[in-house]
């Protein structure tokens, strides 16, 4: 008996309660219906100019992608036949930008800037050992880099 009387205590509903579950209701399916139709009734503002240059990017978009080889849609560090990093021959690391940086394996941004803030504060790089104050790189990618970075600057007299 005192499972039923519960069962009943949340089933029954009193008339102010029964007529706020149907108004609720109600109100649920108006805005269903409201924001099922919003793009019949809504337009965005848009004027002729602004049109005609976004169909203008567009079309230059689709234009420069389509000319551009396979190799040159792929990821940086892929060559498009072997999957093999694309490095440059060598990168001398006291004089290159951030953006030359990033392009050899296992430098990203945030790298690239750390070693740039380091050569400004201490000076320049003349061993591929002091690259561990910037970020620690695995075995295989110090392999990478020793192949790919020369040290040439004032400091190391070249």
């Amino acid at each position: 008996m005192p499972f039923k009387d519960t069962f009943r205590s949340y089933t029954t509903f009193t008339s102010a309660e029964r007529r706020g579950i149907v108004g609720f209701g109600i109100l649920l399916v108006i805005l269903i219906i409201i924001r099922g139709t919003m793009h019949l009734w809504v337009h965005p503002e848009m004027d002729d100019a602004q049109q005609q240059r976004l169909s203008a990017q567009w079309a230059a978009m689709k234009v420069a992608t389509a000319e551009k080889p396979t190799s040159q849609v792929l990821p940086e560090h892929q060559d498009g036949n072997a999957g093999e990093p694309v490095l440059p021959d060598k990168v001398n690391i006291n004089t290159a930008d951030s953006q030359t940086l990033v392009q050899l394996k296992g430098i990203g941004p945030a790298v690239a800037g750390k070693i740039i803030i380091r050569r400004k504060t201490k000076g320049y790089f003349t061993d591929i050992s002091q690259l561990s104050e910037v970020g620690g790189f695995s075995p295989v990618t110090m392999d990478i880099l020793r192949r790919h970075i020369v040290f040439a600057g004032a400091d190391t007299g070249q």
